[in-house]
């Protein structure tokens, strides 16, 4: 998602909550709609894709979060790219599941 770009780049950072936040929503429908869990696959991915966003938004990566970021820039520079591509790697399993269902 956003590997090739500085790590404080906003546009990122809207991504990737847009991103969390629709997994987020998806999970909750899952869980409400069908509760005997058949489609716990669905929910398990959604929910990793909103553990990895809340990572990256906690690193105050791409502008994310509330706060400045505690850590040097210097290590957010080459965190903030690897956390990014764990989440879309997470997001990438989610379609796949979604897709499946």
């Amino acid at each position: 998602m956003c590997s090739h770009v500085a790590w404080d780049d906003p546009g990122c950072g809207k991504d990737l909550t847009a991103a969390g936040e629709l997994a987020g929503a998806m999970a909750e429908s899952v869980e409400r709609d069908f509760p005997d869990g058949q489609y716990t696959d669905v929910e398990d991915s959604a929910g990793q894709v909103v553990k990895a966003v809340n990572t990256v938004c906690k690193l105050g990566c791409y502008g994310m979060g509330s706060t400045p970021p505690k850590t040097d820039s210097a290590k957010l520079r080459e965190l903030c790219p690897s956390m990014s591509t764990i989440a879309s790697l997470a997001w990438l399993d989610f379609e796949t599941n979604v897709s499946d269902w």
